[in-house]
């Protein structure tokens, strides 16, 4: 392929939002109980900010890892789905990319199958991850099954 005709696929791919490249992440936690009932999309880029979002997910517990995180260096993103009727619901971040000058976060929301034995509790499912600082506006995606 000629160095033009490579230019030109580039140029045709990255008129068509094709991802960027991926930003290193860790889960830090997730589970099925959160304070918060209503949705949530959060992004964390300071200490204080991080203990605030705590005391409203879990206000009787520690925040994990606070003397470790450095928001110069860090943030935190996390996806609350707020009150589901029964167990089976979870959420899971699964990846992280940059977009022009925009971060994306990619998350996976899983549903029970119907007629599945479920759970009669009310949860909140939720995951939070710290990945390297950026001062770019993040933007939340909700991902399908099938393009995992």
């Amino acid at each position: 392929m000629s160095p033009l005709s490579l230019t030109g696929v580039v140029l045709l791919a990255s008129g068509l939002g094709i991802m960027g490249p991926d930003v290193p992440f860790t889960h830090l936690v997730r589970g099925p109980l959160s304070g918060l009932d209503e949705p949530a999309q959060v992004v964390v880029r300071s200490r204080a900010d991080w203990q605030a979002l705590w005391n409203r997910h879990a206000p009787n517990e520690e925040t994990p890892r606070m003397d470790e995180l450095d928001f110069g260096e860090q943030m935190i993103v996390g996806v609350f789905l707020g009150s589901r009727p029964t167990g089976g619901h979870t959420v899971s971040i699964e990846q992280v990319h940059r977009e022009g000058t925009r971060l994306v976060v990619g998350y996976l929301e899983r549903r029970p199958a119907a007629g599945s034995l479920v759970p009669q509790i009310v949860t909140s499912p939720f995951d939070v991850v710290v990945l390297p600082h950026h001062d770019e506006t993040v933007d939340f995606v909700r991902l399908d099954e099938a393009s995992q």
